[in-house]
C-alpha cells in the first residue's frame, strides 16, 4: 500500500456517486447489521450470560415505576442507558425485549453514522467499508443483540466523530467542538469505559496541530528500527527481572509469564522492563534542544482553546444527564458508579498485555472467540503506523485519538468488552487506510465480468482485501444468534434449554399468583411482566461490589417478604475463590424456606423455594413421629415429583424400636413439568455442641448403585458457610471411601449389605473437615432421590439423628 502517493485521498471528500445510487449498497449493509442482531432475538438465552440484561432491564423498571436509581436499588453504572431505556419503558409499557430493540435500533444509527464519519475522512468507499465493519464485526453484533450500555456509547461516539471531522481540524469551530464534547460526556455518563474515547479525542485536538518538526521527529515511534531495538532493551530488561527474581530472591513477578496487578512489586517490575527502554530510546534519539523544543511545543498546545471546549462540552452533558442522580444520592453514586470498581478483584496492568495473554490461552484451547480480541490487539500496530504515515490533520486526529484510547485503557478490567470505545476510531482508521489505496465505489452499472476484473486486478488489490475483512467479520458473526458466545469466551453451553426454564418459572410464579419474588438471576424477574421484583436484584454487586455480608445481604431480601425465592445455575460461577460466600448466602437465604419446585436438569435447574413465616428453630434433632406418615415434629418434608411418580414418608418398624422410612418409586417418564427426579426429605436445623453430632441409618442395596448419578440417598449436614458434609451408601464399596469434591464439600460413601437391612452410623465429629470452623448449628437433610433414567423403588430408613444419638451397626 502506498500511503504517501494516495495520502490525499484520506481526508478528501468525494462526490462520485450520487446519493441515491449510494443508498443501496449502504441499505444492503444496514440490513445484514439488522438481521445479525434481531435473528433468534426471542430465543437467545444461556444461565451464565443473561445476568446483565436482566439487571439493566429491571434497573429501567424500577426508574420508570418512579424509584430513585443509587438510593433505593443498587446501579453499578452512570444512569443515562437506564435513564434511555427506562423511558422506552414509559412510553410502551415494560417488555424485556423492547430493551433488545432498543439496542437494535442504536446498532443501526451506528452504522449510518460510521458510513457519514467514513465519507468525512475519504470517499464513499471509505464510508461503505466503515459501515461494513460496524455490520458484522462479532463484538459489536454481540453488544447489539443485548440489553447493555455499549450500543448507546457506540453511537454517541460515532456521533462526535462525526461532528468534529465535520470541522477545520486546523482552526474547529466552537459549537461542532462542543458539541462534541456533549456527546462524549453523555458517553461517559452511559458507561465509564467510554472515557478513553473522551480522552483519546481531547488529545488529539492538542495535538493536532502541533509543530511540524516535532511530528517529524514522533515518526520515528512508528518504524520498524525503533521496535526492532525496543525489542532488545525488553529482553534485556526482562532477563534482569528474572535475575533478580531468582538469583536474588526479590518477590517480583515475570512478566509475560506472571500476570501483573496494580501492587508495589508488579508496577516496578512493569516499569523495568517496559518503560525503562522508552526512556533509553528517547534519550538517545532526541538531543537535549529537540526535548526542550517539544516541551515548548507542549505547553503551547495545552493553551489551545479547542481541547478545553470539547472538556466543557462534555462535562456539561454529564452534569445533565447525571446531576440530578447525584444531587439526589450523592454518596450512593460516586460509591456504586467509582468507588466499588476501583482495585477491582483480579484487575492486571496493563490490561492489553493481560488480554493477549488471554487470548493465546484462548487459541491454544481452540475457542473460537480468540478471533474477537484481534482486533482490539491489533489497534496498537495500527495507531503507531497511523502516526506514522500521518500527513493530514484528519490522519493525525484518528491516529493520535486512537493511541489515546488505548493508553487510557490500560487500567481498566483486562477482558475485551472493556476496550469497546477502541471500536469507533480503529474501524474508521482501517477504513481510511484500506480505502487510501483504490477501493473502488460500487457502480451498480458494472458488469459481472467488468467487476470481477476490478476486483482481482493488481491495481484494486486493497478492494480484495477489504472484502476478505468483511467476510472474515461475518462468518465469525453469523453463529452468535444461534450460539451463545460471550464476551471474552466460549461458554459450556447446556443441553438444556434456558428458555423454556425461565418461561417455566415465570409461569409457576404467576400462576400462583405471586406479586414479588427475588432471583439470583434477575433475567428470571425481567422476563415477567406480573411479578415484580425485590430492589435487591442485582446480588453479584450487592453482595461483592458493595460489599454486603451474606447474612445481612439475605435478611435484607427476605424483610421484604417475597413470595418466592429462586436461585439459578449462574450463581455457581459468581467468581472463583467466592465460592464460601455464595454458599453461605445460598445457605442463609433458603435455610428457612419450603422447596418447593425445581425446573430444569439435575445440573442446572432453577429452584423455587417458599419463605416460611416461621424463623428456624435450634433442635436437637429426634425422630418422634404421630402417626404411620408424615414428618417427625419439628422435621420440615422435602417432597419433589413428576406425574406418575410417588414418593413417600412413613414409620416403619426396625428391630426393636420404630425408624423412618424415605421411600421413592420413579417410573423413569418425564412429566409435564420437565422435572426429571423424584425427590423426598426431611430437614432440620440442628444444634452442633461439641461435635457430638451422629446419626443412625438402615439401608440396603436396591436396583442401582446408590452413590450413582441417577439415584442418590443418605444424610447432608450443611453449616452457615454453605460447608457440606454428605453421607451416602454405596453397595459398590467394601470400605468407607472419603472424596472431597471441593474446599466446602465432602463426600463420605459407606459400604452397604446386599439384599438385607444394614444400620450404620453416621459420626458427624469424625468426618468434618478441620479447617472448617466448628458451627452453631448445621442444617441436617435426609434424603432420596431417583432420576427418571433409572426407573424403581428407592428407600432409606432413618433411625435416629441428632445431638446424643447412640446405635450399634447391625
Amino acid at each position: 500500500m502506498d500511503w504517501d502517493h494516495t495520502s490525499s485521498a484520506f481526508s478528501r471528500m468525494s462526490d462520485r456517486l450520487p446519493a441515491r445510487r449510494v443508498s443501496v449498497p449502504l441499505n444492503l449493509v444496514l440490513f445484514v447489521g439488522v438481521v445479525l442482531r434481531y435473528l433468534n432475538t426471542h430465543h437467545w438465552f444461556s444461565y451464565f450470560n443473561d445476568y446483565d440484561e436482566g439487571a439493566w432491564a429491571l434497573a429501567a423498571r424500577f426508574l420508570a415505576e418512579g424509584h430513585v436509581p443509587y438510593r433505593e436499588f443498587v446501579l453499578v453504572h452512570p444512569p443515562f442507558h437506564t435513564t434511555v431505556l427506562g423511558a422506552v419503558y414509559a412510553v410502551f409499557g415494560y417488555d424485556f425485549f423492547m430493551g433488545r430493540y432498543l439496542s437494535i435500533a442504536l446498532s443501526a444509527v451506528a452504522i449510518v453514522l460510521a458510513y457519514g464519519v467514513g465519507r468525512r475522512v475519504g470517499a464513499e468507499s471509505t464510508g461503505l467499508f466503515a459501515a461494513s465493519l460496524v455490520a458484522v464485526a462479532p463484538n459489536l453484533v454481540y453488544f447489539g443483540r443485548r440489553i447493555v450500555q455499549e450500543p448507546l456509547g457506540l453511537v454517541l461516539v460515532f456521533g462526535a466523530l462525526y461532528v468534529v471531522l465535520g470541522t477545520d481540524l486546523e482552526q474547529p469551530d466552537r459549537k461542532p467542538v462542543f458539541l462534541a464534547g456533549g456527546l462524549l460526556g453523555l458517553a461517559v455518563a452511559t458507561k465509564y469505559v467510554f472515557i478513553p474515547a473522551a480522552f483519546g479525542v481531547f488529545a488529539a485536538l492538542l495535538l493536532v496541530n502541533i509543530d511540524e518538526k516535532w511530528w517529524d521527529s514522533a515518526r520515528i515511534i512508528g518504524q520498524f528500527k525503533t521496535w526492532y531495538w525496543y525489542g532488545m532493551l525488553v529482553l534485556l530488561s526482562w532477563v534482569a527481572v528474572l535475575f533478580l527474581s531468582g538469583g536474588f530472591g526479590l518477590s517480583l513477578p515475570i512478566p509475560i509469564i506472571d500476570p501483573l496487578f496494580l501492587e508495589t512489586a508488579d508496577m516496578l517490575s512493569f516499569a523495568v522492563v517496559f518503560l525503562l527502554p522508552v526512556a533509553v530510546l528517547a534519550l538517545a534519539a532526541f538531543k537535549t534542544d529537540n526535548l526542550q523544543r517539544g516541551a515548548r511545543t507542549a505547553v503551547t498546545a495545552a493553551r489551545a482553546s479547542p481541547p478545553w471546549i470539547l472538556a466543557a462540552g462534555g462535562v456539561t452533558s454529564f452534569l445533565l444527564a447525571a446531576g440530578p442522580f447525584i444531587l439526589l444520592a450523592p454518596q450512593e453514586f460516586l460509591n456504586q458508579t467509582l468507588r466499588y470498581h476501583i482495585g477491582r478483584s483480579g484487575t492486571q496492568f496493563p490490561s492489553l498485555l493481560a488480554l493477549v495473554r488471554l487470548t493465546m490461552s484462548n487459541i491454544i484451547h481452540l475457542k473460537s472467540t480468540s478471533l474477537y480480541s484481534l482486533p482490539v490487539i491489533a489497534s496498537m500496530p495500527i495507531a503507531l503506523y497511523g502516526i506514522r504515515r500521518a500527513h493530514t490533520p484528519a490522519e493525525r486526529f484518528l491516529s493520535v485519538a486512537i493511541l489515546g484510547v488505548i493508553v487510557m485503557c490500560q487500567p481498566l478490567f483486562y477482558l475485551q468488552r472493556y476496550y469497546v470505545a477502541v471500536y469507533p476510531f480503529l474501524i474508521v482508521l482501517v477504513a481510511a487506510f484500506v480505502s487510501a489505496t483504490t477501493l473502488p465505489t460500487p457502480q451498480f452499472s458494472e458488469t459481472l465480468s467488468s467487476l470481477r476484473r476490478r476486483l482481482f486486478s493488481n491495481r484494486d488489490k486493497s478492494t480484495l482485501v477489504a472484502v476478505l475483512i468483511v467476510l472474515v467479520l461475518l462468518v465469525s458473526s453469523l453463529p452468535i444468534p444461534f450460539y451463545y458466545l460471550g464476551y471474552d469466551i466460549q461458554n459450556t453451553i447446556s443441553d438444556d434449554n434456558p428458555e423454556k426454564v425461565y418461561d417455566q418459572t415465570i409461569e409457576y410464579v404467576e400462576s400462583h399468583d405471586a406479586d414479588l419474588a427475588y432471583a439470583t438471576s434477575p433475567t428470571i424477574l425481567a422476563l415477567s411482566e406480573e411479578t415484580q421484583s425485590v430492589a435487591q436484584f442485582d446480588s453479584y454487586a450487592y453482595m461483592f461490589l458493595m460489599p454486603k455480608e451474606e447474612r445481612k445481604a439475605a435478611e435484607e431480601i427476605l424483610q421484604q417478604n417475597p413470595d418466592y425465592v429462586m436461585t439459578d445455575p449462574w450463581i455457581r460461577s459468581w467468581g472463583p475463590g467466592r465460592e464460601a460466600e455464595v454458599n453461605a448466602f445460598k445457605q442463609n437465604l433458603t435455610g428457612n424456606a419450603e422447596l418447593v419446585h425445581v425446573i430444569g436438569t439435575e445440573a442446572e435447574n432453577v429452584r423455587i423455594y417458599k419463605p416460611t413465616d416461621t424463623p428456624p428453630v435450634v433442635r436437637n434433632g429426634g425422630l418422634v413421629t404421630v402417626g404411620s406418615d408424615g414428618p417427625p415434629v419439628d422435621w420440615r418434608h422435602i417432597r419433589l415429583q413428576s406425574e406418575g411418580d410417588d414418593v413417600s414418608l412413613s414409620t416403619v418398624n426396625s428391630g426393636e424400636q420404630s425408624a423412618l422410612e424415605l421411600s421413592v418409586t420413579q417410573d423413569g417418564r418425564s412429566g409435564g413439568s420437565e422435572q426429571d427426579w423424584a425427590h423426598t426429605g426431611i430437614e432440620q436445623t440442628i444444634s452442633y455442641p461439641d461435635r457430638t453430632l451422629s446419626a443412625c441409618v438402615l439401608t440396603k442395596n436396591g436396583t442401582t448403585s446408590a452413590h450413582d448419578t441417577s439415584v442418590r440417598k443418605g444424610i447432608q449436614f450443611t453449616d452457615e458457610k454453605g460447608n457440606r458434609l454428605v453421607f451416602t451408601v454405596s453397595p459398590n464399596t467394601t470400605k468407607t471411601m472419603v472424596y472431597d469434591e471441593s474446599e466446602q464439600a465432602r463426600f463420605v460413601f459407606l459400604p452397604v449389605d446386599d439384599g438385607s437391612w444394614s444400620k450404620v452410623k453416621l459420626d458427624v465429629s469424625k468426618y468434618w473437615r478441620t479447617k472448617w470452623q466448628t458451627p452453631k448449628n448445621v442444617r441436617a437433610e435426609a434424603f432420596v432421590a431417583a432420576h427418571r433414567s433409572s426407573p424403581g423403588t428407592y428407600s432409606l430408613r432413618v433411625d435416629s439423628i441428632g445431638t446424643n444419638t447412640e446405635c450399634q451397626t447391625s
